[in-house]
């Protein structure tokens, strides 16, 4: 019986030594989260998305993607289920989760129930992939225990969230919670964590963001862009073309016949090649940047002749490096003696109505 006596007592000397888990949990409830939890936001300790630390989620999925307009705002509602100080950070994936962030660097103490964490490091600007934090800090005040629990009721936290202008088919959207005076978690660390899976189309009135991974410079979905017209005229808007390289245009052209000496070097080097052509042979359609609005010169005809006869049946709209005519009043070019300088740069060149 004494036997008994002192190991009960051994025993509860040691689970008296080991650190305490002040626990905090939180629910992610806008958007909606890629996982069913229960009422206290669990499973959420894992990184980086919460969830069994087996990894088994099936049974769990929610199988829900939120549909978001990039460059808009997206509502952030949280609800902390069990309070404890500290602050939030949100991050976005594009392509896989593995390019989520580690979780925030901690100031770590040791005390006499091990080693807990004092505050965690917040970007400030935040770095891609990270697009927000510091949310929401509530640290202790005073003498102000950082695992007090407040006697009434938790308010949700809220807040609207900046999305980068980019096309993303499954996005994943990140929101951990650091927690301060806090023992050090296996697994999970300082932080809690959940997940929200995002449907990203990028809004074609805005520039795409491509400093995200996967995301080209311009636009290349359908989209609506302004064009620069010459004093006096009013923007055209009208669905930009559909990006198109320069090698797909040669060889495009070669399936659709014979090209000219100078249209093949004028498409393999454009612009870095003076345009010089006479002879019907050699000023093919491939010669000049439009083949589609010029027709064939006569012998006779000199090519900015050709350019203007052709020019004045289209508008050309410029935009991104791309071109598109459409059928509306003549114009005529005006600009500097180079033609075909201004012909083929869309910025230089000035549309004016003709009389």
């Amino acid at each position: 019986m004494k036997r008994l006596l002192h190991f009960l007592f051994a025993a509860a000397v040691a689970l008296a030594m080991l650190p305490v888990d002040t626990q905090a949990h939180f629910q992610l409830v806008e958007p909606a989260p890629w996982i069913n939890l229960d009422r206290l936001g669990n499973p959420q300790k894992v990184g980086p998305c919460g969830g069994n630390p087996t990894g088994d989620n099936d049974a769990i999925l929610s199988g829900i993607v939120t549909e978001v307009t990039g460059g808009s705002k997206l509502h952030l509602k949280i609800q902390e289920t069990i309070f404890h100080s500290g602050h939030y950070r949100v991050a976005l994936s594009v392509n896989s989760r593995n390019e989520l962030p580690a979780d925030p660097t901690a100031v770590e103490k040791w005390t006499d129930r091990g080693l807990y964490s004092v505050w965690g490091v917040i970007q400030s600007p935040p770095q891609i992939p990270v697009i927000a934090d510091g949310l929401f800090p509530h640290y202790p005040v005073g003498d102000q225990r950082a695992s007090f629990r407040p006697e009434t009721p938790m308010d949700p936290w809220e807040a609207d969230i900046a999305i980068p202008n980019i096309n993303c088919e499954k996005c994943t959207l990140q929101v951990i919670q650091f927690m301060a005076d806090h023992v050090y978690n296996t697994p999970g660390g300082y932080s809690y964590h959940h997940c929200a899976d995002l449907k990203i189309t990028a809004d074609p009135s805005k520039p795409i963001d491509d400093r995200w991974p996967g995301q080209m410079m311009t636009n290349d979905r359908p989209e609506v862009v302004a064009r620069t017209l010459a004093p006096g005229l009013e923007p055209v808007w009208s669905p930009a073309p559909a990006v198109r390289t320069l090698s797909s245009q040669v060889i495009e052209k070669r399936r659709s016949g014979p090209v000219g000496l100078v249209g093949l070097l004028r498409w393999t080097q454009w612009p870095t090649l003076p345009l010089r052509c006479t002879w019907r042979r050699l000023c093919s359609a491939g010669a000049i940047p439009f083949p589609e609005l010029l027709s064939r010169p006569t012998r006779r005809e000199r090519p900015r002749q050709a350019a203007v006869r052709a020019v004045r049946q289209h508008r050309l709209e410029f935009g991104l490096g791309q071109y598109r005519p459409i059928a509306s009043k003549s114009i005529s070019m005006v600009g500097s003696d180079s033609w075909a300088e201004n012909l083929m740069n869309p910025i230089s060149a000035s549309l004016v109505s003709s009389r």
